[in-house]
């Protein structure tokens, strides 16, 4: 299963995610902090369960999903929020930050999304769906 911990340490947002099968429990520690996890939820896909363990108050709650882009081999290439409540589809992008303060710059990834599966929390939960969207490498063909 996709463990999903979030926390705040230096009143920044923290975030870690890691494969294991067993899932961390209410008190357990954070890996590599000293933070407690108080609160643990569960999500459920077809192919896969994915576990929040949370230790700060999760934004949007209840009204947005979550979303984790993975390589073949299942390594994350990124991961994000949609206000929305929908996976990610197409191609992905990056972006880059600009002369503007605010404006960002949109550059296309090789990584496009092959396939979502959304995972539902199994009882109320945080988010209304953690997305799984695996991904595929597909560069952009190079104009000659």
């Amino acid at each position: 299963m996709l463990i999903v911990y979030f926390w705040t340490a230096n009143n920044l947002d923290e975030e870690l995610m890691q494969w294991s099968d067993i899932a961390p429990s209410v008190g357990d520690l954070i890996p590599g902090t000293d933070q407690p996890v108080g609160k643990v939820e569960f999500y459920r896909g077809d192919l896969e369960t994915v576990c929040l363990a949370i230790s700060r108050p999760v934004y949007g709650e209840g009204h947005h999903s979550f979303n984790v882009q993975l390589r073949p081999d299942q390594t994350i290439i990124q991961y994000g929020m949609s206000m929305e409540a929908k996976p990610p589809t197409g191609r992905l992008m990056n972006y880059e930050t600009t002369s503007h303060p605010t404006l960002m710059r949109p550059n296309p990834s090789n990584w496009v999304v092959s396939e979502v599966e959304t995972c539902n929390p199994v009882a109320t939960g945080s988010y209304k769906a953690i997305h799984i969207c695996y991904c595929v490498d597909a560069p952009l063909p190079v104009a000659v």
